[in-house]
């Protein structure tokens, strides 16, 4: 089972369509990748949802600077493996 996560920000009439179209693209983009940063999506999921490619969700995340995943790294065990290969 599924569930929907709704977010409702009142806007003043003013604001055009195409401001809110592009404010409500955004905030999906914001929680699919909080999701998947919180390791509750994979990249496969949080791709599929923003309707992008593996790859081009891994531009994405470059581009905002965030790294492919979250967990911790412990340096010696990364200097150790590095030691390896």
């Amino acid at each position: 089972m599924t569930r929907a996560l709704e977010i409702h920000i009142p806007v003043p009439e003013a604001i055009s369509e195409t401001s809110v179209r592009i404010a409500e693209a955004r905030a999906k983009e914001a929680a699919v990748m909080a999701l998947q940063q919180a390791g509750d999506l994979t990249i496969r999921e949080a791709a599929a949802e923003l309707n992008l490619s593996y790859e081009e969700y891994l531009q994405l995340l470059d581009q905002k600077e965030l790294p492919v995943s979250s967990f911790e790294q412990d340096p010696a065990v990364l200097d150790e493996l590095r030691q390896r290969l």
